[in-house]
């Protein structure tokens, strides 16, 4: 590379560097308690990766989209109270991160996460 091309690395953050896995899986076990249905953990890590828009009809047989987004919009509210202070990073991706940091690269981050208002 000369020194007029730069490198960029783009990350998610969510499950990708941080291991969200429980926190994610504590939230919708909350979520489906309100609603009075019990997930076991091998159900939902199946659900991992993917969006709440694409889970919450299989998971919660609904599928009017504004009650989806209601139900998605306070399932990444209890998310967001399970999120730990310390997050775990997932296995190896620290060391990565250290090589790219040694390199001229930017890094950056992102979540593709619907925003709910």
């Amino acid at each position: 590379m000369n020194d007029t091309e730069r490198q960029s690395i783009i990350f998610d953050l969510d499950g990708v560097i941080i291991d969200s896995l429980e926190d994610h899986i504590n939230a919708w076990k909350d979520e489906a308690k309100e609603h009075g249905i019990t997930l076991s953990d091998a159900l939902l890590h199946l659900t991992f990766g993917r969006r709440n828009d694409e889970i919450i009809p299989e998971l919660f047989g609904v599928t009017d989209p504004k009650k989806i987004n209601k139900i998605a919009a306070h399932k990444e509210e209890l998310y967001r109270k399970h999120f730990s202070v310390a997050p775990k990073l997932v296995k190896g991706v620290d060391t990565y991160i250290k090589l790219l940091s040694s390199h001229d690269s930017r890094n950056t981050k992102g979540d593709r996460t619907d925003r709910c208002s």
